[in-house]
C-alpha cells in the first residue's frame, strides 16, 4: 500500500511537471526570438570558432547590468536544439564556446533559406494577441479568434495595416524560398510540357520567379490582391496581376497554389478550385498545390505530428481554413469536379496555466531583445513601465489572480512536503511562511501539525483581508522590511 502511495506522488508530480512543460513551452519560442532580435546566431557564425560566453557578451549590444543574464538565454537555447558547446582548447579549464546547430543555421541574415522573417512573423503581438481569445470566441459569433482580438479578419487588417501586410509577405517569402528548392530540384517532371502557370495568391513572387528562371520557356504569373502586388514589377517570362482568386483566373495551363487552400473553409476552397478549374484548358491543365497533408506521420515522428497539429491550430485562430487529411483533400477536390489526384510526399511535413498564459504575463516576453540594450531591471518593467510587485501591489484584480495561482500549486506541493517530510517540522514550535502569499502552504501545516504556531508574512495588500484562526496568523510588512527579515534569517 505504501509503494502504491509512492507511486501516486510521482505520477502527481510527473503530472505537474508536464502541464508546467506546457505552460512554459513559450519560453522557448520567445527566448529564440530574443536570439533573432540580439542577431546572436550571426555573432556566434561570424566567430568562426566555438564562441566563449565572455567573448558573446562583448560582441553583444546589450546594457552592461544584464550581461550577466545572457548565459540564461544561451542555456534555454542550448537546451532547446539551437546552440551547442565545445570546449575551446585542451588546456583552457572554465571555457566552453558557443556553435551553431543545422537548426540555427537557418537563422542566419545570409542564409538562402532562412526563416527568420516567418519566425518574426508568427511571434508578433499581432499575431499571437489572438490566442488569448480563443475561449472567448467559441463562445461567439466571430469567424476566428483574430476577428475577436482585432475586430476584422485577417485579411482585411492586412490589407489596411502596411506592416503587416509587408512583414507578413516576407514571412511567407522565407518560407517559400526552401520549399521552392526543393520543388525545382525534385519535381521538374510537374512543369514538362507546360507553357503557362499562375501562381495564385503568389505574394512577392518568390515561388514564381524560382520557376520563371529554372524553366525560361514557361510563362509565369503572380496573382494576388491589388495591395500585395501594387509595387512589384515583373521581367521576363514572369509578370504581376492584381485580382482576386474568388472571382476569376488568368487563362492557363497550370495554376500553382502553395499554402493557399488550408487558409480557406472547405466551402471557400471549392469555390477556389473550380475557379482554377474553369481557367484551365479543357484537356491538359493540371492544378498543382503545395500543401499540408495530415497524418503522413511515421512510427517515432513525433515532431512531425505536433507540428502538423500546430499548424492546424494556427489556420482556426487566424484565419477559416484547416490543415486536411488526404480522406478530405480527396472531399474538396472530387466537391469541386476534378476527377484525379496524386500526392508526391516530397515536403515532409507539408503533404499554472491562466496566469502564465494571461497578457499581463506573456506581453514582456516580446521586450526581451528591446529590454537587453537598456537600462530596465526586467523586460516586465520594458512593457509595463513598472515592476512586477508594484503592478501586483496597485492592480488588485492582477494581485488576486497571481496568488491564487501561486496557491493552486502550494496544494500540490505542500500535500507532498506534509506527508514525506514530517521531519522537518519535529521540535519546531513556530515556523514563518516568508512571502506566504494567501496562506496555502502554512494552512496545510498548521493543520497538519496543531503544536505549532503557524505566522504568514507577507506584503501588506497580499494579507490584507485574511484572517488566520487557531494556530495560523498573518502579519503584513513593507517590501523593504521584508527583505531585511528575509536577510536576518538567512545570516542567522
Amino acid at each position: 500500500m505504501e509503494m502504491r502511495n509512492d507511486e501516486g506522488d510521482k505520477e502527481l508530480l510527473h503530472s505537474q511537471a508536464h502541464i508546467w512543460n506546457h505552460i512554459f513551452q513559450f519560453i522557448n519560442s520567445m527566448s529564440l526570438k530574443c536570439a533573432i532580435q540580439l542577431d546572436i546566431p550571426d555573432i556566434v557564425n561570424n566567430h568562426g570558432r566555438p564562441m566563449s560566453l565572455s567573448q558573446l557578451v562583448a560582441a553583444l549590444s546589450v546594457n552592461p547590468s544584464k550581461s550577466r543574464c545572457v548565459y540564461r538565454l544561451m542555456r534555454v537555447l542550448v537546451h532547446s536544439g539551437f546552440f551547442t558547446k565545445e570546449k575551446i582548447s585542451e588546456t583552457a579549464e572554465e571555457e566552453e564556446g558557443y556553435l551553431l546547430t543545422p537548426a540555427s543555421r537557418l537563422l542566419l541574415k545570409d542564409e538562402p533559406l532562412n526563416v527568420r522573417p516567418f519566425l518574426l512573423a508568427m511571434l508578433d503581438p499581432v499575431l499571437t494577441k489572438p490566442w488569448h481569445h480563443v475561449s472567448e470566441w467559441f463562445k461567439n459569433d466571430d469567424p476566428t479568434p483574430f476577428d475577436t482580438a482585432h475586430g476584422r479578419t485577417f485579411w482585411d487588417y492586412a490589407g489596411n495595416e502596411p506592416r503587416l501586410n509587408h512583414f507578413f509577405n516576407d514571412a511567407m517569402a522565407s518560407d517559400a524560398r526552401l520549399v521552392t528548392s526543393l520543388v525545382v530540384k525534385d519535381c521538374k517532371g510537374v512543369f514538362e510540357g507546360l507553357n503557362s502557370l499562375v501562381d495564385v495568391g503568389g505574394g512577392t513572387g518568390t515561388v514564381a520567379k524560382a520557376i520563371a528562371d529554372a524553366f525560361p520557356e514557361l510563362e509565369c504569373t503572380v496573382l494576388d490582391l491589388p495591395h500585395v502586388v501594387a509595387d512589384l514589377q515583373g521581367s521576363g517570362n514572369l509578370k504581376f496581376v492584381g485580382g482576386d482568386m474568388f472571382q476569376a483566373i488568368p487563362s492557363t495551363d497550370a495554376v500553382l497554389l502553395k499554402w493557399i487552400l488550408h487558409d480557406w473553409s472547405d466551402e471557400e476552397s471549392v469555390k477556389i478550385l473550380k475557379r482554377c478549374k474553369e481557367a484551365l484548358p479543357s484537356k491538359g491543365g493540371k492544378v498543382i498545390i503545395i500543401d499540408m497533408k495530415v497524418e503522413n506521420e511515421k512510427k517515432g515522428d513525433d515532431d512531425s505530428m505536433e507540428t502538423q497539429l500546430f499548424f492546424d491550430m494556427l489556420m482556426m485562430i487566424l484565419v477559416t481554413g484547416r490543415e486536411r487529411t488526404e480522406k478530405e483533400w480527396a472531399k474538396l477536390f472530387a466537391d469541386a469536379g476534378f476527377s484525379d489526384y496524386k500526392i508526391t510526399p516530397i515536403l515532409g511535413l507539408r503533404p499554472f496555466l491562466l496566469a502564465m498564459l494571461d497578457p499581463i504575463l506573456t506581453k514582456p516576453w516580446h521586450h526581451v531583445g528591446e529590454w537587453f540594450p537598456n537600462d530596465d531591471t526586467t523586460p516586465f518593467d520594458t512593457a509595463r513601465r513598472r515592476t512586477f510587485l508594484d503592478y501586483g501591489g496597485h492592480e488588485l484584480w492582477f494581485n488576486h489572480f497571481f496568488n491564487d495561482t501561486m496557491a493552486s500549486d502550494g496544494q500540490l506541493v505542500t500535500s507532498v512536503v506534509v506527508k514525506d517530510c514530517k521531519g522537518i517540522f519535529e521540535g519546531l514550535n513556530s515556523p514563518v511562511d516568508f512571502g506566504g502569499g494567501t496562506g496555502m502552504v502554512a494552512k496545510a501545516i498548521a493543520d497538519a501539525f496543531p503544536e505549532l504556531e503557524c505566522t504568514v508574512l507577507d506584503l501588506p495588500h497580499v494579507v490584507a483581508d485574511l484572517q488566520g484562526s487557531g494556530n495560523l496568523t498573518f502579519v503584513g510588512v513593507t517590501c523593504f522590511k521584508l527583505f531585511l527579515l528575509l536577510m536576518l534569517f538567512y545570516l542567522r
